[in-house]
């Protein structure tokens, strides 16, 4: 079951630590249905996790979202990472969350949807900031070839 987080808007949670793949490259390869997925291990903060949350619920209440069994098991992940007392009080150490490449470009898409639809806004400064920094961050966790390899399908 997924739990549910105390409601937050979706630009109160940008922190300078959102993100960052371990040094010492915290990487795996496993195998699903014969093709190679890269996993990554990526250190985020409860805000940053209750924005995952915020972004999936948009595509979602939007009917955006390509694949809800892959975004309901992110969400999952993501909840795991912190107990619910955590979650009610939005306080938490950092949590390391497992992503695949194909979790990453969900986001991406809930975030490129999220900041057209806040064109209009009189906040989207702040949510084009957020988009940015989590663009940046999300995409930077894998190579220019393995983004390419994704969208080739192969």
């Amino acid at each position: 079951m997924i739990r549910q987080p105390t409601s937050r808007r979706f630009a109160d949670w940008a922190t300078p630590t959102f993100g960052h793949v371990p040094s010492g490259g915290a990487c795996s390869k496993s195998r699903r249905d014969d093709v190679d997925v890269l996993n990554r291990s990526i250190t985020l903060p409860i805000e940053a996790g209750a924005a995952i949350h915020q972004t999936l619920g948009i595509l979602d209440d939007h009917g955006q979202q390509r694949e809800p069994m892959r975004a309901a098991l992110l969400e999952q992940r993501v909840w795991d990472g912190w107990t619910n007392e955590e979650w009610t009080s939005m306080a938490g150490d950092d949590a390391a969350i497992e992503f695949e490449i194909e979790d990453a470009a969900i986001l991406l898409d809930g975030l490129a949807f999220t900041e057209m639809m806040s064109a209009d806004l009189p906040w989207f400064d702040m949510v084009r900031w957020t988009v940015d920094f989590m663009t940046d961050q999300l995409r930077s966790a894998w190579t220019d070839a393995e983004w390419k390899q994704l969208g080739a399908g192969t």
